[in-house]
């Protein structure tokens, strides 16, 4: 007995993937997920969104910050668990920051299919989140930014894999 619980806190303890690997685009929207996550627990709501509006400007896509705002919309009330969003200042990487990574990027590659959506989202919102998804990956790959699916992010962290735990559909600061 003993064993089986030294196991489960070895298992649990495995350092998460860190953004200093990632490149920017990924970088990009793994801060947009945080900050627009921060938007949305708060007082501070207004000086978020100008936040996100200013660095979508900066990088090229003056729209930028609406199709994220539809993403992570979509996702979140399509979502049958909460999402695990780290502070914008943290260097770590949660499952689900790297799950959403993956939609944006197997959406560029044009290869986002049901059964990674229904991994994500309840039936009702797989097509809504597909359009979303689409259309914030044809914004980054405009301003020239690429996304990895989350495999190849993975693959240099010991294979980490996204799993969603049951609760609210909300988003929610894990640190």
């Amino acid at each position: 007995m003993k064993e089986q619980q030294i196991a489960v806190e070895m298992a649990d303890t495995r350092p998460e993937p860190s953004t200093g690997r990632l490149k920017f685009g990924e970088q990009f929207l793994i801060w947009s997920m945080r900050v627009w996550a921060q938007a949305h627990g708060g007082g501070q709501g207004h000086h978020h969104f100008a936040m996100l509006r200013k660095a979508y400007d900066l990088a090229g896509m003056p729209d930028g910050h609406v199709l994220f705002d539809s993403m992570m919309t979509a996702v979140v009330v399509s979502r049958r668990a909460q999402l695990g969003l780290h502070l914008p200042h943290c260097r770590g990487v949660s499952d689900d920051e790297l799950l959403l990574l993956r939609l944006v990027a197997e959406s560029q590659r044009g290869t986002l299919d049901d059964d990674l959506l229904l991994s994500v989202v309840a039936r009702a919102g797989v097509d809504p989140v597909r359009e979303a998804c689409d259309a914030m990956a044809a914004a980054l790959s405009t301003a020239g930014m690429t996304v990895r699916s989350l495999e190849v992010v993975n693959r240099q962290d010991d294979g980490e894999v996204a799993q969603a735990a049951e609760a609210e559909p909300t988003p929610r600061i894990v640190h």
